[in-house]
């Protein structure tokens, strides 16, 4: 199992192609940005089992995941985008489920 965070929405080498009479240009501020946490599980047999991902926040709204992401991926959510005892045990439960 690894557990890692990481960070959303970093610019990192960005070239950014505009028109000649364009008067400002929006990005994102790099200090502006929501961690995730991403654990990860692979057998020594090399099989892995589904990402389960940990968003920062209260709720899940179901529309902002409409997309091309894998059916079984699981979210999950915490105040800090971290896994806490609650989560460890669902992650424990999702590990069996997958495994057994």
């Amino acid at each position: 199992m690894d557990e890692t965070g990481f960070r959303i929405s970093i610019l990192n080498r960005k070239i950014i192609i505009i028109y000649l009479n364009t008067k400002a240009v929006y990005l994102a501020d790099p200090n502006n940005r929501e961690s995730l946490t991403a654990i990860e599980t692979i057998f020594a047999r090399g099989k892995a089992i589904t990402l389960f991902l940990i968003l920062k926040g209260e709720i899940l709204v179901e529309a902002h995941f409409d997309n091309d992401l894998d059916t079984e991926l699981v979210f999950a959510i915490s105040s800090t985008g971290y896994i806490n005892n609650a989560l460890s045990l669902k992650y424990i439960k999702h590990f069996h489920n997958q495994t057994y």
